[in-house]
């Protein structure tokens, strides 16, 4: 450990900041830039951070570091090609793994971690969430069983929807028996523990002390946060001056609900049947925000995970529903969320499926409401066109009437709030997947029945049926191209 001890004297004669900013930066960058790290080399450098962070009493360093590694996932999963992601991915998944190993970090973290992996599911991400439960998984579920039962029912969820829509590769089928394995407590050791030499290593370190300064009680998204303030590693900072989680991880939420008890914005809840805390909570921080920017930073930092996380985007969609004119903060609010997280992206797709099942006794203030906040989410990247591949477009000729309704609301908005190359990209792109051959189909269908004039909405503008006509060849061309790709 000398190489710590002189480290931490640096920090001491020239200051914390900028040591610990430096030394985290090199650590990361063979990680990134550099080739495939052994198992040894990444228990090392975990070793070193958790020893730094012992030997400065602090755990500052660990926060930098973490930060860093999440900014590094982020921006990989920003790079097209999947080939290019997976040795620096693999990388960085070795030393997050070692880190809780070496107790520097909670277990929180690294379900939060799966939990970005899960949302994605592509190839890259199917093998850094099976690296991970190589690694750790029997740790995982050691230190918090419920969580692990609870990842394993949503990753069978998340892998059934990919199996019905392209097929799950042989990877995924091997990342699903671990998950199998982890469960069952019966995950071979061969392969997935350290060698005697790194567990020596790691029980070094914890004998220094380093879990007294763990990374703990914040969600793994706060890690990814561009601009941070203050002691930002720590719940109480993160939720600006609320005590870390309790038991049950509801203490923050019940101090917001002390801080508007007896307002009128839990009136308003109560009668928009928010029924748990949970719900009660978000539904003050998104009504009580000051524009879409602090609904946002103030979701962010509320330490929910998992089925409780899944309530903001619900509370957000029910809120605009309740609406009696369609407000266009939720659709912002919406999507900066769904951008920033693909959990988010995930349970918002998981909504619209919910309330498209409803559309036939759904009135049509919240029907209209519904159209807009899914039009924005369409338009600006939120979610997919092909959230509409769970209607049923086999026959749309025959669709039911508020359906036919619901969607010449989306598609003519659609039309004539976008321009000829967006429509051209999004609905282009919508051709290409596999999975939505049916969808393209029924929808060129659809709109040659059911578009032939424009809404009253958008009569009054000069020369609206000839433009949506105009729109509507190059959308149809558009869903005609899946026919000339290549089988």
């Amino acid at each position: 450990m000398q190489t710590v001890e002189e480290v931490s004297e640096m920090v001491h004669e020239m200051g914390r900041g900028r040591i610990y900013e430096i030394t985290a930066a090199e650590l990361i960058k063979p990680l990134t830039d550099g080739p495939l790290v052994s198992s040894l080399f990444a228990t090392i450098v975990a070793c070193f951070a958790g020893g730094l962070a012992a030997t400065c009493r602090s755990s500052e360093f660990l926060a930098i570091l973490l930060s860093k590694a999440a900014t590094a996932i982020k921006n990989l999963h920003d790079e097209p090609v999947i080939e290019d992601r997976t040795r620096p991915l693999h990388n960085v998944n070795y030393l997050v793994s070692k880190l809780f190993l070496v107790g520097a970090v909670d277990s929180g973290l690294v379900y939060g971690l799966l939990d970005e992996y899960k949302a994605n599911f592509d190839d890259s991400d199917i093998s850094s969430t099976l690296q991970l439960l190589k690694e750790c998984g029997t740790e995982l579920r050691s230190a918090d069983p419920a969580k692990m039962k609870e990842f394993v029912l949503s990753i069978h969820e998340r892998a059934a929807l990919a199996r019905a829509e392209t097929g799950l590769s042989k990877r995924a089928e091997l990342m699903l028996e671990t998950v199998c394995a982890v469960k069952n407590n019966k995950l071979s050791v061969t392969g997935g523990k350290s060698s005697a030499q790194s567990t020596a290593l790691l029980k070094l370190v914890k004998n220094r002390g380093v879990d007294g300064f763990r990374i703990k009680g914040i969600p793994w998204s706060a890690l990814t946060v561009e601009k941070k303030v203050g002691l930002w590693w720590l719940p109480a900072a993160i939720e600006g001056g609320l005590p870390a989680l309790d038991s049950h991880g509801m203490e923050s939420v019940r101090m917001i609900l002390k801080d508007n008890h007896g307002s009128d914005l839990l009136k308003s809840a109560a009668k928009q049947r928010m029924n748990t805390d949970v719900r009660r909570a978000v539904f003050c921080v998104i009504m009580g925000a000051e524009d879409y920017v602090d609904a946002f930073e103030k979701l962010l930092r509320l330490p929910l995970k998992g089925v409780q996380e899944r309530e903001i985007i619900r509370v957000l969609v029910d809120c605009c529903l309740h609406e009696s004119v369609y407000n266009g903060y939720y659709g912002v609010l919406g999507n900066k969320l769904c951008v920033s997280s693909q959990s988010h992206k995930f349970t918002m797709q998981y909504c619209m499926w919910d309330h498209l099942k409803t559309l036939e006794t759904m009135d049509t203030r919240r029907l209209g409401n519904l159209s807009h906040l899914l039009l924005h989410l369409i338009s600006h990247g939120g979610v997919s066109l092909s959230v509409l591949r769970v209607v049923d477009w086999q026959d749309a000729f025959s669709m039911p009437e508020r359906l036919i309704l619901f969607l010449r609301l989306l598609m003519e908005n659609l039309l004539f709030s976008m321009d000829d190359a967006q429509l051209q990209k999004l609905f282009g792109r919508l051709s290409q997947q596999p999975a939505c051959v049916g969808m393209c189909e029924g929808l060129s269908t659809f709109v040659r029945i059911h578009m032939q004039r424009c809404l009253p909405s958008h009569q009054s503008k000069d020369g609206a049926d000839h433009l949506l006509l105009a729109k509507k060849r190059l959308v149809l061309s558009a869903l005609a191209s899946h026919e000339d790709s290549p089988l």
